[in-house]
């Protein structure tokens, strides 16, 4: 304070005010070996996890925010210290209810000062740690999502975070090239990741980027059981569900739904964190994978509506038993309202053979798909609006309204493909409430989504979401009953043939996904209409042309012949720009059985 007086000229008061802030910078970055004695405070402690990669990069695990509008934040996995625990106790403990990581601390980082809200200090103590086990299933599990992510990125995401975030990860690096990596590599086994073909259209752009460590067990074993044992009043069908040919399953008491795998869509979600992130938004939350012992152990749902016997045969007639775990949009919600809509001109793969190439075709022909750019794949609503329906059916077209169940009016894809053009109005006007405030306000939130989603979309270079599809849900009864928009959402989905694609036609690499881009514009075009009462006329006026339907398609059959051609083992094996590393699998914790 005397040294800022006397060569820097300031007054008194205003040198002991910078000692002050400069004393809150230190104390911030540099840490304390000790626990601090000379001011009350409020204790914290954390672990600071370490992997090292495929790659042979450092990853470090991050945790996200569960508090309402900061889901996308970021920290290390941290808690307030309980009466009886000491600092290396509440960090193993947080470590394992945030992030599902049962941990051995390997180093103490030291202590750290950071400022409540409240203005009352916080001492957080951290320890380098490693993992010993990963459960797939955990105490915040559906609450937060947790992610290995390299040193850079793990920067970026604490650079918003309070004071010591960075400076407790600079501290962990120095002490790990100090100490080495032997310590993080000791703890993984390094066995390929079961079940993921070489033929992934992204494969090759995202090496380095997705070996998440996802499939985890006890340490030590050579050989493990990587499932999860649920009992038979853990899981049931899920009840809303309204598209798609696999069944969904639901653990009871949870915030998630349980998808049958497909590699190429777990590995899709598995890169989004850090090669797409501007999806996040537009997804449902992903919290990885998880594998049922037998499909014998699933509670059957009581009832004989056709909706359960469509999903209770689809079960029978497939023996899925691993999943990945998505975000239950329809959660909390007492009259979930929904409309899957499946996106683009045509369903696309590089997987398919020339057979199912034309039978996706024909199957298409007769559906809105190729002239609007999207088709209805399924919905369910209130069945209060089953009369207006009923009296509306000979305008619109022939086709089986409903079947009612529990109140709710379900429709399934069989019923949209008979739908055309001039339906389609009709049908965006049956799924919404028939209160005209209500209405509106929905729409108004449907088509701001829309626009950022198309914005999205448009930046996207290369990427295409063949067979992709869009979630729109809101909660019917508390609409009804006032102009609020509840339980509003929208989500893309289904991301199984995915693809990004670098050739076919000039600049495709380039171009963003003109098919889905032409259905989103298409389906705010009907939404704009009902907001104004529009006649079919001008919706017809209104609607945008759908691309030449053969680009995609020489694009996905140029992924075809490229895929083709890495098959072999040696070109797979290579480890060229193309190509990627070596080691196709993950550097993975053993399983646990929770």
């Amino acid at each position: 304070q005397d040294f800022l007086a006397r060569y820097f000229g300031m007054a008194e008061c205003e040198a002991a005010s910078a000692v002050v802030q400069l004393d809150e910078v230190l104390r911030a970055h540099v840490p304390l070996r000790e626990r601090p004695s000379h001011e009350s405070f409020k204790a914290r402690a954390g672990c600071v996890m370490l992997y090292v990669s495929g790659t042979g990069g450092l990853k470090v695990l991050l945790v996200s925010s569960r508090r309402p509008g900061k889901e996308g934040s970021y920290s290390f996995p941290s808690g307030t210290e309980e009466p009886g625990e000491d600092s290396n106790d509440t960090a193993l403990r947080e470590t394992c209810e945030e992030a599902g990581i049962v941990a051995q601390t390997v180093a103490d980082l030291g202590w750290y000062r950071s400022v409540a809200k409240t203005g009352l200090p916080v001492w957080s103590r951290f320890f380098l740690g490693r993992a010993v086990a990963q459960p797939q299933v955990w105490k915040e599990f559906g609450q937060r999502h947790r992610a290995w992510v390299s040193l850079l990125d793990a920067r970026k995401r604490l650079s918003d975070q309070r004071p010591p975030s960075l400076a407790v990860l600079e501290v962990a690096e120095r002490i790990c090239s100090e100490m080495g990596t032997a310590w993080v590599e000791s703890s993984f086994l390094r066995r390929p990741r079961k079940g993921i073909p070489a033929k992934l259209p992204w494969k090759r752009q995202l090496s380095g980027l997705t070996d998440l460590p996802t499939i985890l067990s006890a340490e030590g074993s050579d050989t493990c059981d990587d499932s999860v044992d649920l009992q038979n009043s853990n899981l049931t069908f899920y009840y809303n569900q309204v598209g798609g040919h696999a069944c969904l399953m639901k653990p009871t008491d949870s915030e998630t739904v349980l998808k049958p795998i497909n590699d190429g869509e777990a590995e899709f979600y598995d890169a989004m964190p850090e090669r797409f992130p501007a999806l996040l938004r537009f997804t449902p939350k992903y919290f990885g994978r998880i594998k049922v012992n037998a499909k014998a152990n699933i509670h059957r749902v009581q009832g004989v509506s056709e909706k359960t016997r469509i999903w209770q045969s689809r079960w029978t007639s497939d023996d899925f038993q691993e999943f990945i775990v998505l975000e239950d949009l329809a959660h909390g919600l007492s009259t979930p309202c929904i409309m899957d809509i499946k996106m683009g001109c045509r369903q696309r793969s590089p997987q398919y053979s020339e057979a199912k190439k034309l039978h996706k075709a024909r199957k298409h022909e007769d559906t809105t798909a190729p002239a609007l750019g999207f088709r209805i794949c399924g919905l369910q609503h209130m069945s209060e609006d089953l009369a207006r329906d009923e009296a509306n059916s000979s305008r619109r077209g022939s086709y089986d309204l409903t079947d009612e169940a529990d109140g709710m009016v379900f429709k399934d894809k069989f019923w949209g493909k008979k739908l055309r053009q001039t339906d389609m109005a009709g049908v965006f006007a049956q799924w919404l409430p028939s209160s005209r405030p209500a209405r509106d306000s929905l729409i108004r939130f449907f088509l701001a989504r829309l626009r950022d989603l198309k914005q999205m979309l448009e930046a996207l270079q290369g990427v295409r979401f063949w067979s992709g599809s869009i979630l729109l849900v809101y909660d019917g009864q508390p609409v009804m009953e006032s102009d609020h928009v509840a339980g509003a959402t929208l989500r893309m989905l289904d991301f199984a043939h995915t693809a990004i694609v670098d050739g076919g036609r000039e600049g495709a690499a380039q171009l963003p996904h003109a098919e889905y881009i032409v259905g989103v514009s298409n389906v705010m075009v009907f939404l704009e209409a009902l907001l104004n009462d529009k006649s079919w006329d001008t919706i017809a006026k209104n609607l945008v042309d759908t691309p030449p339907i053969e680009l995609e398609d020489l694009e996905v059959n140029h992924l075809a012949a490229s895929m083709s051609k890495t098959r072999s083992p040696q070109i797979s094996k290579s480890k060229s720009h193309d190509s990627g590393p070596e080691d196709d699998g993950l550097d993975s914790l053993p399983d646990c059985e929770v």
